[in-house]
């Protein structure tokens, strides 16, 4: 029988999806299905036309001059990535046996995305027996399939994390006679783990607790409680206590603790389902896609099927902390959590991260449910945006008019515990590593005509040219470094403050279709900065620098890697052109 497209308009809440079917044609739509393949064999013949060139067609700077992306450039991208998976032995390196510092969510999940972008590229399938090894491996490392319990016992579809993302396990300190005396948490937002105490006796029976903690700072904190005793310790520590605080203390004896120092090292373990399980369950999805959609991938099969499967049991398991308002939907990170913001909305480029998950899940098992909430929030997260007179847009790190974003004051009860009395608001703007996310979100919710318009993407290209493009003129050796804090290119976040993030420029050439400069600029930052793997912390950041240079190949080949896409996805609006 051979194979027509044709045409039908799923409905959904507020959204609306075109989808391709393979079969008969009706009636009424033949002649539209004819210049609907005759759309489709004129775009594959030009473009098909112009690989001998192996051209993309640009504009570059202000004065939009014409350049050409050849072929050179695209073999030196493709060499670059393959010299640098060969360095981590393939990506042996990046095999973790736990999130517990999410290594897994924030590097290997980014690789294993690469790999399927160079697939997309070559169709070479090593990239995907790469990719297998470790999905399959990942999967193995679910708590559930690892036999990993949580901090209440149970067994999750999920990846639990601790370390510096959790509170810490209370520490009993002893009195002189080693019976316990007090009960000592850290509860600080991030870095409880790098958390020490030390208890000095004072003269008539005071004692001074000295907090410290090195997480991330060159000179550590320090915060010193002195006069304490018995009776006035809980007051003098838990008064207004707030997530910038260190540590919550409890009186279990009945005589001062004895002098010495405790490092509060142990930290709960939890599944952070709502941000850090749609990141890893990315690439799985888009794997699935891709086999779904390539014959020649039949092989393949049996693993996507598992790979859905998987990922709609690890959704199916933080549903419920699911939200809707008059702007659209949102999540909450589970209540009663061992999370400093357990109970709070999830940041909006978490609920980016979710969105781009639920699309994926739409995609490849036809569930409308997961298209409406995809496109909720879509809703949600473009109400977050403000779009300037000059055509420039911004945004929060948290929901506007959440709790952390304006604050609270004399809370007699909070979402974490009861731990926080009071916290200061949180009203920054997203800085451009978390905006990433994002991005990636409004891309491919605008390619399945999904809330976002061109307008939006305009803003945000707009918004890179006028405020975070900012290079310097570092000298070569400082371009080689490995923190992540020390940016060259890039403001730190979308009002244009501070460097950093230079690697985030990588997704910002999603907008190459508004900002034709977009690719240029990329490459030069990505040669500058990341071609040495000498100059890439392996475990922090190798999984956005691959994710990078394969964007970046994806780039420089033009639009005839998605011609495949073209004759085969399910989406319409890539037929009519939505590429970016």
């Amino acid at each position: 029988m051979p194979f027509h497209l044709t045409m039908r308009l799923d409905q959904g809440k507020g959204s609306r999806k075109m989808v391709l079917m393979g079969g008969k044609t009706r009636k009424n739509q033949g002649s539209l299905t004819i210049y609907l393949q005759l759309i489709v064999v004129s775009l594959a013949l030009f473009f098909w036309a112009l690989r001998p060139l192996d051209l993309v067609v640009g504009s570059y700077g202000v004065k939009q001059k014409e350049i050409y992306i050849n072929v050179a450039a695209h073999r030196e991208v493709r060499e670059v990535y393959d010299d640098l998976l060969k360095a981590t032995s393939f990506g042996e390196s990046l095999l973790y046996n736990d999130n517990l510092t999410g290594r897994i969510v924030w590097n290997e999940a980014q690789f294993m995305e690469s790999l399927i972008n160079m697939y997309e590229v070559t169709k070479d399938r090593q990239y995907l027996e790469i990719f297998v090894e470790h999905a399959d491996h990942v999967l193995q490392m679910r708590d559930d399939h690892a036999g990993r319990t949580d901090y209440a016992g149970r067994l999750r579809p999920g990846w639990q994390t601790g370390a510096y993302y959790t509170l810490g396990v209370p520490v009993i300190t002893p009195d002189e006679q080693g019976h316990p005396s007090l009960e000592i948490q850290g509860i600080h937002r991030a870095g409880n783990n790098y958390t020490v105490v030390e208890i000095a006796e004072e003269d008539g029976g005071y004692f001074t607790l000295l907090v410290r903690n090195n997480f991330r700072r060159s000179e550590p904190l320090e915060v010193r409680f002195e006069g304490l005793t018995l009776e006035n310790v809980e007051e003098k520590v838990n008064t207004n206590l707030s997530p910038n605080s260190w540590i919550h203390i409890r009186v279990v004896g009945s005589a001062p603790p004895s002098s010495g120092v405790w490092a509060l090292k142990e930290t709960y373990r939890m599944v952070i389902h709502e941000l850090h399980t749609p990141i890893i369950g990315i690439p799985f999805l888009r794997f699935a896609d891709l086999v779904f959609r390539s014959p020649e991938l039949v092989i393949y099969r049996p693993k996507a099927e598992k790979y859905v499967q998987a990922f709609e049991e690890s959704f199916r398991d933080y549903a419920n902390s699911w939200r809707e308002d008059t702007e659209g939907g949102y999540f909450v990170f589970e209540p009663g959590g061992k999370f400093w913001a357990s109970g709070l909305p999830v940041p909006y480029n978490g609920l980016s991260a979710n969105g781009r998950f639920l699309l994926w899940l739409y995609r490849v098992t036809g569930n409308t449910d997961y298209l409406q909430k995809a496109a909720a929030l879509a809703q949600k997260v473009r109400a977050g945006m403000t779009f300037l007179p000059d055509g420039t847009m911004t945004m929060p790190y948290w929901i506007k008019e959440s709790l952390p974003y304006t604050g609270w004051e004399d809370r007699n009860s909070d979402p974490v515990n009861g731990l926080y009395v009071r916290a200061d608001p949180d009203r920054a703007t997203e800085d451009v590593s978390h905006f990433s996310l994002t991005l990636r979100f409004m891309v491919e919710a605008w390619q399945m005509g999904v809330v976002f318009q061109d307008d939006d993407l305009k803003a945000v290209a707009r918004t890179f040219v006028e405020r975070l493009w900012k290079p310097s003129n570092a000298k070569v050796e400082e371009l080689c470094d490995s923190d992540w804090r020390k940016g060259f290119f890039l403001a730190h976040n979308l009002d244009g403050n501070g460097r950093a993030y230079d690697y985030a420029i990588a997704t910002f050439v999603l907008l190459s279709r508004w900002e034709p400069t977009m690719l240029a600029r990329a490459l030069k930052v990505y040669k500058a900065r990341y071609k040495d793997v000498d100059c890439i912390d392996i475990d922090y950041l190798y999984g956005e620098v691959m994710l990078g240079w394969s964007v970046l190949a994806l780039k420089t080949i033009g639009y005839r890697i998605y011609l495949p896409l073209l004759l085969r996805s399910w989406g319409l609006s890539y037929l009519l052109g939505r590429l970016p």
